[in-house]
This record gives C-alpha cells, sequence and structure tokens, in this order.
C-alpha cells in the first residue's frame, strides 16, 4: 500500500474536521467533500494493494467497497464491515 497516499488521507480527513469544526452550512459542506474525498482515496488505495481480478480499477465508490469484499475473500486479514457478517454459517442448509 502506497504510504504517501496513507498520508494525505489523513490530512485529508484532518482538514474536514477543521471545516466541521467551524459550523455553518458551507464549511460543513466542504468537510463532508473533504471527508469522502480521503475515504474514496484511502479505498483506492487498498484497492491497488490487492490482485486486480477485472484488470480495471472501478470507477464508482460503491463499487471500490465491493471489490475490495470479494478480494478479501480468501483473505485472513479480512476485516468484517458493520452489518456484514464474516462468519460462515455451520449449521445445515
Amino acid at each position: 500500500m502506497e504510504i504517501n497516499q496513507l498520508v494525505l488521507c489523513k490530512q485529508l480527513y484532518g482538514e474536514a474536521e477543521r471545516y466541521l469544526a467551524k459550523g455553518g452550512a458551507v464549511s460543513q459542506g466542504l468537510a463532508v467533500s473533504i471527508a469522502q474525498d480521503a475515504a474514496e482515496l484511502c479505498l483506492r488505495a487498498i484497492v491497488k494493494s490487492v490482485p486486480v481480478q477485472t484488470g480495471k480499477l472501478q470507477d464508482e465508490f460503491a463499487k471500490l467497497m465491493d471489490y475490495i469484499d470479494s478480494a478479501a475473500v480468501n483473505d485472513s486479514r479480512k476485516r468484517c464491515r458493520a452489518g456484514r457478517s464474516c462468519w460462515k454459517s455451520t449449521k445445515p442448509a
């Protein structure tokens, strides 16, 4: 994973927090936009570190998370996302 990208993510997130602390509609709007940019940049850094099965990086934000989930299916380092179970059921179907 590219450390420079992750450092930039952290800096963008900090900037978003500063705008959020200012209050006001414009500052809050900027905070949301900057925070989304930080999250998307972080997801793209993660996608770059896993093998690309499709040969092309996804362009849509939501598809990045799905790609990461599918790439991590056989990865023992996988962490569960909220609302999703990482444990396979042992009950017979």
